[in-house]
Formats: structure tokens, sequence, C-alpha cells
């Protein structure tokens, strides 16, 4: 079967798992003594789509009789297959739907090596590589460690104490982000273009200074890591319950709060400057036609720079924390639909719908 003939299957964007050891592993079994499974039987040249119930209690389930042109052609029927299951076959099987549904929304984890290359962090250059090298090398084994129980305990070991020096190195970039961020006076109003600070007898620039030293610091890429990290914690340890689940969580989002609290009084002052002008457009009754224009034409651009900042932080920290939440949706769904094609193993991922 074609892909574009499995996707009009699904509807979906199926994911394909070919030339893999537990698609051989999974077909000889299915060739073993037990009643457990059931495989669907079309007739020859039948059309093998399903139809599907439109109304009623059993809606949107596909029944076994075929369609054709809108009409009835055929009728399926389901077969018993003599097999025997493995019991550590299933939840084996589980664990790489998990894996493959996931990977479509974490896809960032391959390329965290990638970017690294044009980043410094001057003093843990050397032990940033290397933590990045392992989560990715840990989320690219997933598959392997389900089918061999005696990684799992290696590769478990090898992330949670990478994740450990993650964490170590976030502590380190904190205070230098800590840092970066009180080199520059922060006045309790401030727009995003230039001022002139007395202080430091000077053109001060907000907008570059917010863009270029602080949303460019590397205190998001060990931020990235770390959810990541994590992320391939929860995988690796199997341990797919709402309490392991949510304690990560909280792990990642305090860690994510500390990064915005750090922030939060140039972010207010670019939200004062915005009520300072408001009020002044609206009161500010010795205003010009000429002044006003240019004061709204100043609270435009303003606007738009601050929300292109704010944009980027949720990128940046909202988007990365939120990739936990996948995993809580996968494994409170009460099925995840696998088929076996053509000794191929077909994963109906409900993360990737066209509709």
């Amino acid at each position: 079967m074609k892909k574009n003939e499995i996707e009009i299957l699904f509807n979906q964007y199926p994911i394909l798992i070919s030339n893999s050891l537990f698609s051989s592993i999974l077909n000889q079994t299915l060739n073993t003594n037990d009643d457990s499974l059931y495989k669907i039987v079309f007739k020859e040249n039948s059309s093998k789509k399903l139809m599907t119930i439109s109304n009623g209690e059993l809606k949107g389930l596909k029944t076994s009789i075929c369609i054709e042109k809108g009409k009835i052609s055929d009728i399926a029927g389901l077969k018993k297959v003599d097999t025997k299951i493995d019991n550590n076959l299933l939840p084996i099987l589980l664990n790489i739907s998990l894996f493959s549904s996931i990977q479509y929304n974490l896809s960032y984890i391959s390329n965290l090596c990638t970017d690294i290359r044009n980043h410094q962090i001057v003093q843990e250059q050397a032990k940033f590589e290397r933590i990045s090298e392992v989560i990715v090398d840990c989320f690219k084994s997933l598959p392997d460690i389900a089918l061999d129980n005696s990684m799992k305990a290696v590769y478990l070991s090898r992330i949670v104490k990478n994740n450990d020096d993650c964490y170590e190195i976030f502590i380190s970039q904190k205070y230098d982000f800590k840092e970066v961020i009180n080199s520059e006076t922060s006045p309790y109003s401030v727009g995003y273009n230039y001022y002139y600070d007395d202080y430091q007898k000077g053109r001060v620039y907000p907008d570059r200074f917010f863009r270029e030293k602080i949303l460019t610091h590397s205190i998001f890429l060990v931020f990235e890591r770390f959810v990541a990290g994590k992320i391939c914690e929860i995988l690796i340890s199997g341990n797919f319950s709402n309490e392991n689940i949510n304690r990560y969580r909280e792990t990642i989002l305090k860690t994510q709060n500390e990064i915005k609290t750090l922030m939060e009084n140039r972010l207010k002052a670019f939200d004062n400057f915005t009520e300072t002008i408001n009020h002044e457009i609206e009161n500010n009754l010795d205003l010009t036609g000429y002044e006003k224009k240019e004061k709204i034409e100043q609270l435009e651009h303003h606007l738009t720079f601050v929300k292109e900042v704010k944009k980027d932080i949720n990128v940046r920290l909202d988007e990365k924390s939120k990739s936990i939440d996948i995993l809580s949706y996968l494994t409170n769904k009460e099925n995840i639909e696998v088929y076996l094609i053509d000794n191929k193993i077909v994963i109906n991922n409900p993360l990737t719908n066209k509709t």
C-alpha cells in the first residue's frame, strides 16, 4: 500500500514504521496461536473502504461493509488471528506508538545540536554540546529501548545525569541573565524607541537592548534542552501516570517562571509606556492635531514591537513547556489505532489531523 493510499484510509497524516525490527517481531508473532486478535478480511478486488456509521450510539465507528462510489459494494469480515501475544509485546507497541506520535510535535529535539554551533556559552560550551548530543541520542534510541529492557536502565541513568547537568548550567546562566538585564537602566515607563539617559549621558535603545541582548541570551537554549531532556526522561522511564507527568510539568513551569520573573520589570515598563501614551492622547487637550497624530503613530509602532517581543517569548518558553501536555493528551486517550499493513506498522496519529 502506498503512502498516499494510507493517508486516504486514515484521512490523516499517519505514522509509517517500515524496515523496523519491531515490525518483523510483530508480524512473526501474529502467526502463532491465540484468539485474542482479529484482522479485517476483504473480498478479492473489494474497494477496501469501510462504511462509517453516521449517527446513533456507534456514530463515527467503521463497519465491515465496503463502500464504492457511495454504495455498498461488498462485505468484509473479522477473522480471528491465531496468535499468542507475548505479555511485553503490547506495552512495547504502546510505547512505540506514543513515541511515534510525539516525535512530530517535538521535532525541534532533532535540531538541538545544530543551533548550538552558532551560540557560545563561554565557560560551559563543551558541557552544553554534550548535553545536546545526549538528548538527541536518547530520543532517537527510544524505539530500541522499548524493545530491549536491558538498555532502559542505562539510558535512564544517562538522561537523568544529563538533566541534572543541564539544570546546573541553567542556574549559572540565570545569574548571567540577571546581570545582562540589569546592565542597562530600567525606567518605570519606556517605549520601543530611544530615550536620553541622564545617568549614562547618552541615548539608550530599549528595543535593540531587548532584542539583541535579552532575547538572544543562552538561557533560552538551556531551557529548551531542559524541557526536551525531561520529556525524554519520561519516555524512557515508561511512567506515564498523571502524577508523574504533573511532577515534571511543575519542575518545567518553575524553571520557566524564573526566567519570566527576571524579565518582568522590563516588560512592565513597556506596558506602562502604552498606558502613559494612551492617557496623553485621550486627555491632553494641549496637543495639536499634528502632535496627537505623531503620538498615535508612536504608540502603533510601540504596540507592534511589544506584540512581537511577547510572541517571541511565547515561542521560546510557553510553547516549549507545553510540549509535556502532549504526553498527557496521548496517555489519557482510550485507544491508539495501530495497523499492520504489508509487514509495515501504521499508527493512526491523533496529533496530526488535516482538519
